[in-house]
């Protein structure tokens, strides 16, 4: 879960955020709160998966050459060089995001 009215997360290009994170403005606990207790197991266990798949992005350690936030940035950077586009014109996500429930 991200609060944040300012946060733009990494790797929006290629990372499915949306898979495994609930992103709200941050005044808005009580409705994050709201949401994760209406969430069915079988969404949050996918959610939870989705996750774990993409962790690799966030790990510094990660063993996998093509899957580590070294990777990730230089992925930004060859988008951007291919498209002559900064990194919030590739954003690809709203502001904010939940799942339906």
């Amino acid at each position: 879960v991200i609060l944040s009215d300012a946060m733009a997360v990494p790797f929006q290009g290629f990372v499915p955020w949306a898979d495994f994170s609930i992103k709200l403005p941050q005044g808005d606990v009580a409705e994050a709160v709201a949401l994760l207790r209406k969430l069915p197991p079988a969404k949050v266990e996918r959610m939870k998966a989705a996750l774990e798949a993409n962790a690799c992005w966030f790990d510094y350690y990660s063993a996998d050459p093509l899957c580590s936030p070294y990777e990730g940035v230089l992925r930004v950077l060859r988008m951007q060089s291919q498209t002559h586009k900064t990194t919030m014109e590739i954003r690809q996500l709203p502001r904010f995001w939940a799942p339906d429930v």
